[in-house]
């Protein structure tokens, strides 16, 4: 018992079977797509004979380039840095959480500026922080994801760890 997972280039081609797992699983990461592809993706049920169901709705997307570089100074109210590449997203969501305990502490929609290729915000910009300020000798971790101009596209930045000193 378990799921099938079919991909195939939008547009392109037909599905193709691409991963088995068990029905306990509840994620799953392709490591084998390129930026800028768009992609289609559906799943089946597979049953105790290795009967499948019908195919799921198709999953679409398309992943853009990752914000990189990112900085922030270290202080109670930092400033985030970061630099895009590739064509300037529609929106960027900046995630800030507690580490290890990743509790969220921020979640803000960045609009994109207009200094070229990079990008800042002033923690807690828009009054929806969890706190006023962080907090002294404390480790947080922060990332960014772009949300792109077509429909299901977009990216994750790798997480960026910090600790605001004493």
């Amino acid at each position: 018992m378990g799921w099938k997972i079919y991909k195939k280039e939008a547009r392109v081609g037909s599905f193709q079977f691409l991963t088995q797992f068990s029905k306990n699983d509840t994620s799953f990461i392709d490591a084998n797509v390129e930026v800028g592809i768009r992609y289609e993706y559906y799943l089946t049920a597979v049953g105790f004979k290795n009967q499948e169901s019908a195919p799921s709705d198709t999953a679409v997307y398309k992943l853009l380039n990752k914000a990189v570089s990112l900085g922030n100074t270290l202080s109670q109210l930092p400033v985030f840095e970061w630099h895009y590449s590739g064509v300037a997203p529609v929106l960027y969501i900046l995630r800030l959480l507690e580490n290890p305990a990743n509790k969220p502490i921020w979640i803000a929609r960045v609009h994109p500026g207009y200094q070229g290729q990079q990008e800042t915000a002033l923690y807690n910009f828009d009054g929806t922080a969890a706190m006023d300020s962080l907090q002294k000798n404390k480790t947080y971790a922060w990332r960014v994801d772009e949300i792109g101009s077509e429909a299901s596209s977009g990216s994750e930045s790798n997480w960026k760890v910090f600790t605001v000193p004493k």
